[in-house]
């Protein structure tokens, strides 16, 4: 059983790489006879895999434990997918919340890939950050926080999480969603249902906020777009049926995922505390604290 120590290393280390790594790797790669597409996929490879490379070195451990890649069932994954559709609505409301704060810079990012093939645009914001930040948070983070109990350990990660989005308007919906991907995981001992949860929304979202941009009516849906108070309580009226679709998905899961017992060979992944406790925040932690309150200090 790993310290909590090396999952709050692999964060920090993380975060530095999002914030430096770009600025190191591109002109390396710009070396490389590649066409734009290719460069952008070889930084967001190196980006993950050189820290997850890095991992793999200094911790060896069998990447199916260590990384949770245990097949978690089909049943699992359906309620996955439809608890990625159905949580939408609820997330869209904390999005919207969080607007009223900081700005929202998520649709600049969709509107950059505007003149990209749909394919591609969803390689970029849906599958690879699916994959890599649930290997990187649930396997790798929230791994090495087994001995704790469910709940720090899923409060840790998730925090985690929203701050390496690096963006005040994100922050409270990714920690929402880290702390829904931490409980798939744990129930399952599995990160594939929280894949399949990750890619479905921000798939659904990107082609959204796409076919919105490519709409002759975008410009008058910006106008339309102001967020207040009154209009964010008329958008949860509207969605509570959703809303209530997604806690039935919440409640099918918990109940398909009752305690039967630890898999045979994976007594590991028990995320009920040990003897004594284990110390879950340490320098590592506050420093990804730190670095996140001076970045939005910066913008803001």
């Amino acid at each position: 059983m790993r310290s909590p120590i090396w999952g709050n290393f692999f964060a920090l280390l993380l975060l530095l790489m999002l914030l430096f790594g770009q600025v190191f790797l591109t002109p390396l790669i710009s070396l490389i006879p590649l066409s734009e597409f290719q460069r952008q996929l070889a930084l967001n490879l190196l980006l993950y895999g050189l820290p997850l490379a890095l991992f793999f070195l200094l911790v060896p451990e069998n990447p199916k434990t260590g990384l949770m890649l245990r097949w978690p069932g089909k049943v699992n994954l359906v309620l996955a997918f439809a608890c990625g559709i159905t949580v939408q609505p609820l997330m869209m409301i904390v999005s919207a919340l969080s607007s009223l704060a900081f700005p929202n810079q998520v649709t600049e990012a969709i509107a950059s890939y505007a003149d990209t093939p749909v394919w591609e645009m969803l390689l970029f914001v849906a599958v690879l950050p699916a994959f890599f930040e649930e290997l990187y948070f649930r396997g790798l983070i929230l791994g090495s926080y087994r001995g704790v109990s469910f709940f720090r350990a899923a409060l840790a990660s998730a925090l985690l999480f929203a701050i390496t989005h690096l963006d005040g308007q994100q922050f409270f919906y990714a920690f929402l969603m880290g702390l829904l991907f931490a409980y798939f995981t744990c129930r399952t001992h599995s990160v594939l249902p929280s894949m399949v949860t990750h890619f479905t929304v921000n798939a659904t979202q990107s082609l959204l906020a796409h076919a919105l941009l490519a709409s002759p009516l975008a410009a008058e849906a910006e106008t339309d777009a102001a967020v207040t108070i009154s209009s964010i309580a008329l958008s949860f009226l509207q969605t509570l049926p959703m809303t209530i679709c997604f806690i039935i998905c919440l409640f099918l899961f918990a109940r398909h995922n009752a305690p039967k017992g630890e898999p045979e060979g994976e007594e590991a992944l028990d995320f009920a505390p040990i003897d004594g406790g284990r110390r879950l925040i340490d320098g590592f932690y506050f420093l990804c604290i730190g670095i996140f309150i001076f970045i939005l200090f910066l913008e803001y």
